[in-house]
């Protein structure tokens, strides 16, 4: 695969299913998630096509593999359209995340959908 349109989460298996559909119409697309227990320990299995932490590490090898993630990325995306969040912590992101792809003029995009366009203090005072 060459230059591909990144689609990073799981939000409820949207972005594997946008990627599919970007590949049944000739565009290349990849759907990363960051491992495989999105949701608290659950494990859904929703589909995907690549896992960064396919199964438990620490937390620093979480963060290396996911920095060098972005700089793979950084090289092979044309696009990274985020589902819900992104892939190192909004310092991170900030830092290395965004930089990467803004240097390479990678447009970065992000979409919400269900639960993670949620205020949570709102979300937790309606909702205990």
């Amino acid at each position: 695969m060459g230059k591909y349109i990144l689609q990073f989460g799981s939000l409820a298996g949207w972005p594997f299913r946008l990627a599919e559909g970007l590949r049944a119409a000739g565009h290349d697309s990849l759907n990363v998630i960051a491992r495989t227990t999105d949701v608290a320990d659950l494990d859904r299995r929703l589909p995907h096509d690549r896992v960064i932490n396919p199964g438990p590490v620490s937390k620093p090898l979480d963060v290396l593999r996911r920095g060098r993630f972005v700089m793979e990325a950084a090289r092979d995306a044309s696009l990274v359209h985020y589902h819900g969040g992104i892939i190192l912590g909004s310092r991170l992101h900030a830092w290395l995340e965004g930089l990467a792809f803004e240097q390479r003029g990678i447009p970065m995009l992000m979409s919400f959908g269900g639960g993670d366009g949620r205020i949570i203090s709102e979300a937790r005072a309606k909702n205990p």
